[in-house]
């Protein structure tokens, strides 16, 4: 029998390739803002050591039991993970066309409804306080302006 690696090795490899790169980027930061982007890097390159760790665990208790490793991820959980990160990159996208306020007024809502909240008071309150909040601390503020 070929001796398979649990799914936790592969998806603590992915991480840490996204924290390097995540690195990368702010490495070109000027040197006080890029402190916290390279501390959540480091912390997220932290954590997937740690998962990459529990995933050798997890692989080498199945080989002694003479088993195969079981995966965590089944499709019919994955796809809506999926679907919900194809929104997230559907509304970065969308910033670039029709600015942070009316993207985030659109996107909010419609995650909200990917995510089964039904009650429109609940997704109309979230979306103004969140909105409202954001251009309070950022653009009020912080007088940073938004893309």
């Amino acid at each position: 029998m070929k001796k398979k690696l649990h799914i936790d090795i592969y998806a603590g490899i992915v991480m840490i390739a996204f924290a390097a790169w995540w690195m990368l980027e702010a490495s070109k930061f000027p040197v006080v803002p890029r402190r916290f982007p390279m501390f959540v890097g480091a912390a997220f390159a932290l954590v997937a050591v740690l998962i990459i760790i529990g995933g050798i665990k997890k692989s080498k208790a199945a080989w002694k039991a003479n088993e195969e490793p079981k995966a965590v991820i089944q499709w019919s959980g994955f796809k809506y993970t999926l679907i919900g990160f194809a929104g997230i990159v559907l509304y970065a996208v969308g910033i670039n066309y029709i600015h942070f306020f009316p993207a985030t007024l659109i996107f909010v809502p419609l995650m909200m409804l990917f995510l089964r909240v039904r009650k429109w008071y609940q997704i109309v309150l979230t979306d103004l306080i969140l909105n409202g909040l954001i251009w309070l601390v950022f653009v009020y503020e912080l007088k940073i302006t938004l893309p």
